[in-house]
């Protein structure tokens, strides 16, 4: 069995597929957050139609997640602290443990993060215009697991993301695996990823279609899906942090 512990690894440590530049980003998945997941999945099902399976636990961040797949490369997450988890020794992340956001899931479901696939972390993290994150104490690279599924993953250290959630995290998956394949698919679809201006250099360097940067106010993000001329939209409204 593997220690559930969090492995870090410097940037500069992470195995390279040969891009240095140039590297090509994908929108992996969106995260929205509840309070509890078996609640979040009926507030979601209200809203889209479909009730997700719960899919696994994370044991190194005490949380647990349902899936849903958003077409070829792409998915949702809902996720939630797990009750039935120990507490780590680190902060859980996209900010689960603040108790403002924590308050606020009790009402609402919330975007927390959306995370970015990226084939080279460390290019990604010197060619992106990060500099929010950057500001907030850069980011810490961590190898993650779940059942067969293994990861490197560029997180805040506070487990907070930057601009609440507005700007990602970065992913990579290690080699051959692809998650979204074995993802339940309701016909969902990415229709719009909706920042605020403040990244729209962010926006100009990733040039992906479905990313918007503007169209919300200074302090808004959000993300829209839509199936059969139907669009569903979670927003998030903070203030920047």
């Amino acid at each position: 069995m593997q220690d559930s512990s969090l492995e870090t690894r410097a940037p500069g440590s992470i195995p390279t597929p040969g891009l240095s530049s140039g590297s090509v980003y994908e929108i992996d998945h969106l995260v929205l957050g509840c309070a509890n997941l078996e609640q979040g999945l009926a507030q979601r099902e209200r809203r889209l139609g479909c009730r997700l399976p719960i899919v696994g636990k994370h044991a190194q961040m005490g949380t647990h997640n349902a899936l849903m797949r958003l077409g070829e490369r792409q998915y949702f997450e809902l996720i939630a602290i797990d009750p039935q988890a120990p507490s780590p020794p680190h902060p859980r992340w996209f900010g689960l443990e603040d108790p403002q956001l924590r308050a606020r899931l009790q009402d609402e479901l919330l975007p927390l993060n959306w995370v970015l696939r990226c084939p080279d972390l460390r290019a990604a993290l010197e060619e992106l215009p990060l500099g929010a994150q950057q500001q907030q104490g850069g980011y810490m690279v961590c190898r993650l697991w779940r059942d067969q599924l293994q990861w490197d993953m560029a997180l805040a250290p506070s487990g907070k993301p930057a601009h609440s959630g507005a700007l990602p995290s970065l992913i990579r998956w290690s080699a051959g695996q692809q998650p979204w394949l074995k993802i339940a698919d309701f016909g969902w679809r990415v229709a719009a990823l909706r920042l605020p201006s403040a990244l729209s250099n962010l926006q100009t360097a990733l040039g992906i279609e479905a990313i918007e940067a503007g169209s919300a106010s200074a302090s808004d993000w959000g993300f829209c899906l839509e199936k059969d001329n139907q669009q569903v939209c979670f927003q998030r409204h903070d203030r920047l942090n």
